[in-house]
C-alpha cells in the first residue's frame, strides 16, 4: 500500500489501461488461440468430408458397373493427393467386404488426432458399400497451432506497441498535465499561493485545470485576507496589551471559580507578582479579605451592566498590604460570564489626602489666628481711635483752634483718623465674615431711596474730583430683599471707587434692570475712569489687591471691593466687573426681589424661605 503511495499520478491512472493489456493478452492466450486451433480443427474435417463426399458419386456409379480399376484408381489418386496427411483409404461392399485395400491398412494410425471418416454409397435406397477414410492430422494441427501461436503474438506484438502509444499519448495529453497539476496542489497545500501554474497543463486538463486556477486565486485571496486579518488583530492584541499595561490600575478577569484568566503589566507593579506565576491561581491570593469567595459568588449573581466599586485590601507579594480601590462588572465574553476587575492603588492617594487634610486645618488654624489677630487689633487700635476723634471734635470747638492753620492741621487729623476708623471697622466686618459671624437683617428694601441717599452722599466727593453722577430714570420702584445698612455700605463703597478712579470731567452713571432667572434687580454702576487691564480682572476682589496703585496714589488698603462682593454673597446675591483698561468700568450685582404692598411700597419683612 506505502509503494503504491509513491507511485507517480499517471502510473496510477495509467494502472486500469495496463491491466486491460493484461486481460486482452490472457484472453489471446487462453481463449483466441484455442478456439482458432479448433475452428481450424473443425475446418480440416469439414476439407476431409468434402473429400469422400466428392468421390462416393464416382465410386457409385465404378460399383454399379463393377468397374474395380477404376475404384482402385480413384481411391490411389485420393491417398497420393493426400499422401502427405498420412492418410489412408477402404472400401467396403454391402456385405462388409474390404473391396480395397486388397491386402487391408499398410500401418496403423496410432495417434491422439487420428479421425475417421465413414461414408456410406448407395443407390436407389440400397447400399452398395462403405468408403472409410482415416487420416492423422497431428502434423497438421501442430502447424496450424504453430501459425496460430505467430498470429497470437503477432497480435499481442501489435497490441503492445498500441499500448505503449497509447500511455505515451495519454501521458503527455493527460498524465503529465495532471501530474503538474498534483505538483501545484501539494504546492498549494504548503502554503505557496504563489506558484506558477503552465499554461499548457491548463489546457491540457480542461475544467480541472481552470478549477485549480479559481482555487489558487480563491486560497492567494483567503490568504491574503487571513493575512490582513491576522495583521488587524495582531494590531489590536498589541493595542490591547498597551492599553491594559498603561492603565493606572490593575487589570485582572476572573471566572466564576475566582481563577485569574488574564494579568495586566500594571498589576505586577500593584501586586508584585509577575504575570506568569498568575495566569490560573486564584484571586484571594492577591485579595486576603476572608469574605473573597462570598463576595465574588454574589457578584456574579447580581452580574448586570453596572459597574461596582468598593474599598480592599491587596497583598503584595512582599507580604505589605496596599490599600485599593476596586471596580468590578460582570461581562459576557463569547458564552461565558467573566468579571474584569480594576485595582487601583491608593497609596499615594491616601498619603496626599492626609496632607492635604494637615495642610488645610494648619491653613484653618492660621486663617482663624489672623482672624482673631485683626479682631483684636482693630478693637485695640479703635479705642485709641476713637479718643484721638473724641479729643480732635473737642480741639474743633474751641477758638483758639479756629485760626487757618490750626484749623487745616485738626481737620486733617480728623479725616486721617475717620479713614483709619473706616478701615478698621471693614477690617472687623471682613473678619466676621470669614469667621461666619457677620450678622445680617434682611428686609425688604427700596432700592430707589438707597441709590438716591448714596448718590446725596457721594456727591461732594465726585463734585470735588470733577465727575458727575448720573441717575437712569427707574420704570418701576425696584424693592430688593437685603439689609438696608450693609446695601448702603455697598453702594457707598463701589460710588466713592468709581469717583476716586475716575478722570476730571467723567461720570458715573447708574443704572437698575430687573433679571427674570432667577428673580433679580441688578444695579450697574458704569465709570470712564481709568479702567482695569483684563489680566488684573481675576484679583479685583481679593483681599489688600490694589490693581491700579502702580498708576494712581489714591488712600486705601484695597479691601473695600473684597467686603462688598462678600456682602452682596452674603444677602444671597452676586456681584461682577467688565472693564477695558483706558476705557473705564462697570461693576454690578444683583439681589432678590423683595415683597411689594398694595400701595407699592416695601414690606418691611420677608419670611425666611
Amino acid at each position: 500500500m506505502s509503494a503504491s503511495r509513491n507511485l507517480p499520478l499517471y502510473l496510477k491512472l495509467a494502472a486500469p489501461i495496463v491491466v486491460l493489456a493484461a486481460l486482452f493478452a490472457v484472453f489471446v492466450q487462453a481463449v483466441w488461440g484455442p478456439q482458432l486451433l479448433a475452428t481450424q480443427r473443425a475446418l480440416l474435417l469439414e476439407r476431409e468430408h468434402d473429400v469422400i463426399r466428392n468421390v462416393a458419386p464416382t465410386l457409385q456409379i465404378d460399383l454399379l458397373a463393377f468397374d474395380f480399376a477404376a475404384i482402385f484408381e480413384t481411391l490411389r489418386r485420393v491417398e497420393g493427393i493426400n499422401a502427405d496427411e498420412r492418410m489412408t483409404v477402404e472400401l467396403f461392399n454391402a456385405t462388409g467386404r474390404r473391396l480395397y485395400p486388397l491386402a487391408g491398412p499398410s500401418s496403423a494410425l496410432e495417434s491422439d488426432e487420428r479421425i475417421e471418416l465413414r461414408q456410406p454409397i448407395e443407390h436407389e435406397g440400397k447400399p452398395l458399400g462403405e468408403l472409410v477414410l482415416r487420416m492423422d492430422i497431428t502434423d497438421k494441427l501442430a502447424d496450424i497451432e504453430a501459425q496460430i501461436q505467430a498470429l497470437g503474438n503477432l497480435v499481442l506484438a501489435a497490441g503492445a506497441v498500441v499500448l505503449v502509444l497509447a500511455i505515451a499519448s495519454y501521458y503527455w495529453l493527460i498524465g503529465r498535465p495532471l501530474t503538474t497539476l498534483a505538483g501545484v496542489a501539494a504546492r498549494l497545500g504548503e502554503g505557496d499561493f504563489a506558484v506558477e501554474i503552465p499554461q499548457a497543463a491548463v489546457k491540457g486538463s480542461g475544467v480541472l485545470g481552470e478549477a485549480v486556477v479559481r482555487l489558487r486565486e480563491s486560497l492567494s485571496q483567503t490568504r491574503a485576507e487571513r493575512d490582513a486579518h491576522s495583521a488587524q488583530l495582531a494590531a489590536s492584541l498589541v493595542r490591547y496589551r498597551t492599553l491594559q499595561d498603561s492603565m493606572p490600575g490593575a487589570l485582572l478577569v476572573l471566572d466564576r471559580s475566582g481563577r485569574i484568566e488574564e494579568y495586566s503589566g500594571a498589576a505586577e507593579d500593584v501586586f508584585g507578582y509577575r504575570r506568569e506565576d498568575m495566569v490560573g491561581q486564584r484571586c484571594d491570593r492577591l485579595f486576603p479579605d476572608v469574605d473573597c469567595q462570598r463576595n465574588l459568588a454574589l457578584a456574579f449573581e447580581q452580574a448586570g451592566e453596572a459597574t461596582r466599586d468598593s474599598a480592599h485590601e491587596g497583598r503584595h507579594a512582599d507580604g505589605h498590604r496596599v490599600p485599593l480601590r476596586v471596580f468590578h462588572r460582570t461581562m459576557r465574553i463569547g458564552d461565558e460570564i467573566r468579571m474584569v476587575v480594576v485595582a487601583m492603588d491608593i497609596s499615594r492617594i491616601q498619603a496626599a489626602e492626609r496632607k492635604l487634610l494637615a495642610a488645610k486645618e494648619e491653613a484653618e488654624r492660621a486663617n482663624q489666628a489672623k482672624t482673631v489677630f485683626l479682631s483684636r487689633m482693630s478693637h485695640e487700635l479703635r479705642t485709641p481711635m476713637n479718643a484721638i476723634l473724641g479729643f480732635g471734635q473737642i480741639l474743633q470747638m474751641d477758638p483758639v483752634m479756629a485760626e487757618d492753620e490750626r484749623k487745616e492741621s485738626l481737620d486733617e487729623i480728623l479725616r486721617a483718623g475717620e479713614h483709619l476708623l473706616n478701615l478698621i471697622n471693614e477690617i472687623l466686618d471682613l473678619s466676621r465674615i470669614e469667621v461666619g459671624k457677620l450678622s445680617v437683617r434682611r428686609e425688604a428694601v427700596s432700592l430707589d431711596d438707597c441709590v438716591q441717599r448714596a448718590v446725596a452722599q457721594t456727591r461732594p466727593l465726585a463734585q470735588t474730583l470733577g465727575v458727575r453722577v448720573e441717575v437712569a430714570g427707574f420704570e418701576a420702584r425696584p424693592v430688593l430683599y437685603a439689609d438696608r445698612t450693609r446695601l448702603m455700605q455697598i453702594l457707598l463703597n463701589l460710588l466713592t471707587n468709581a469717583a476716586k478712579y475716575n478722570r476730571r470731567d467723567g461720570w458715573i452713571r447708574i443704572a437698575v434692570s430687573r433679571l427674570s432667572a432667577p428673580d433679580r434687580w441688578q444695579v450697574d454702576i458704569a465709570d470712564s475712569g481709568v479702567g482695569i487691564a483684563e489680566s488684573d480682572l481675576a484679583r479685583v476682589f481679593d483681599p489688600f489687591e490694589r490693581v491700579s496703585a502702580h498708576e494712581h496714589v489714591i488712600e486705601g488698603a484695597g479691601i473695600g471691593l473684597a467686603l462688598t462682593r462678600k456682602l452682596v454673597e452674603a444677602m444671597g446675591g452676586e456681584m461682577g466687573v467688565d472693564s477695558r483698561l483706558g476705557e473705564g468700568s462697570r461693576f454690578w450685582f444683583a439681589l432678590p426681589v423683595g415683597e411689594v404692598d398694595e400701595a407699592g411700597g416695601a414690606v418691611a419683612d420677608r419670611p425666611a424661605a
